[in-house]
């Protein structure tokens, strides 16, 4: 049985710092972003939750929802946020996963963090958004520039940079 005061291994911390830091730059900019974008559109009374209800409402879908349900602004809301750090959970481990095992993460933290960021991007927006999404579109090359953008910075390099660090401290005590 683990001894609940033993500390929390290095990695561990690691893993936690860069997933709550991606996960909250990430949302962070996308609120700002669809805050301004729908200012500059004049739409009434933006708001930067809908960020998260939107994601509520995909994520959960109408197929499994009912419409009292989907018509539930703070709980769309509140599930958006979860699925939100859930995924970006998902992109820290696979990072931490993968570090060790392919050499080219070793690299430059700012250009595999930059490079990642646009991995996670393309595989989010061309393969997991669109299965979720039925008319998803269109394409407006603004909004993608900005959208792997954000992801980039707010994800990718954080996520090498943290985890990056953690691993070289890793390799260089063994």
């Amino acid at each position: 049985m683990p001894n609940q005061n033993q500390p929390m291994s290095a990695g561990t911390r690691a893993i936690l710092k860069a997933w709550l830091i991606a996960g909250t730059l990430d949302i962070c900019c996308a609120m700002l972003w669809s805050y301004f974008a729908r200012l500059a559109k004049h739409i009434d009374n933006p708001n930067p939750l809908d960020v998260l209800n939107s994601v509520g409402r995909v994520a959960i879908g109408k197929e499994f929802a009912t419409p009292e349900m989907l018509g539930n602004y703070t709980l769309m809301c509140v599930i958006g946020l979860i699925v939100h750090y859930a995924i970006a959970f998902a992109w820290t481990l696979f990072f931490f996963w993968a570090w060790p095992k392919f050499k080219f993460l070793q690299g430059d933290k700012i250009v595999v963090g930059l490079c990642y960021g646009a991995f996670v991007w393309a595989v989010m927006t061309l393969a997991i958004v669109p299965l979720r999404v039925q008319h998803w579109g269109p394409f407006i090359p603004q909004n993608l520039i900005i959208g792997a953008v954000i992801i980039m910075l707010a994800v990718g390099l954080p996520i090498s940079i943290i985890i990056g660090n953690y691993s070289r401290k890793d390799l260089q005590t063994t």
